[in-house]
């Protein structure tokens, strides 16, 4: 009684989409984490499932499983969140104002690095809010039980910032 909703890690192409490419899958501990079939659920996810499944009898429990490998915390952040906790004139608001400038300009995300080190230097998952507006802002308007934010290290080299990205984040999702 366990779904995964499975959300396309593709940030370049568009904004405040659909889910594009995603799907419903039904899981089992024969498909988990399995690469050939698309489900890419990690076992700390399926852990949790199992568990909450079996705590409450008959009631079907959905995962939604939307990660982009190399993000940071900051980029799960909605704009409004975040401007709420860093001001609207902060660094990142501007990059994500100017981000949405070009794709309004050129119909689509900038995808190549000379488009996007003219004002973020490397890479599109490093864009406050990108991942936010790519896979999350869909969701709006449905409700949720419980969020579990599974961090790697894409924030490793901002130890002293995560703490104030992470209270952001927590109220973004909580919106």
């Amino acid at each position: 009684n366990i779904r995964l909703f499975s959300v396309q890690a593709d940030l370049t192409s568009d904004v405040l989409s659909d889910a594009k490419g995603a799907d419903w899958f039904q899981i089992t501990s024969k498909n988990v984490g399995m690469t050939d079939t698309g489900l890419g659920l990690s076992a700390v996810g399926y852990v949790m499932a199992t568990k909450i499944a079996a705590e409450l009898d008959d009631v079907t429990i959905a995962i939604v499983d939307a990660n982009y490998p190399g993000s940071i915390a900051k980029t799960w952040i909605d704009i409004d969140t975040y401007i709420e906790h860093f001001g609207e004139n902060h660094t990142d608001v501007n990059t994500y104002k100017d981000y949405l400038a070009f794709y309004e300009k050129n119909g689509r995300c900038p995808t190549s690095t000379s488009e996007l080190s003219t004002w973020i230097g490397k890479s599109y998952q490093r864009v406050v809010a990108s991942c936010y507006d790519s896979m999350i802002a869909f969701f709006d308007g449905y409700s949720a039980k419980a969020t579990i934010w599974y961090q790697g290290e894409g924030d490793l080299s901002r130890v002293s910032e995560y703490p104030a990205y992470f209270k952001a984040l927590t109220d973004s999702f909580r919106k």
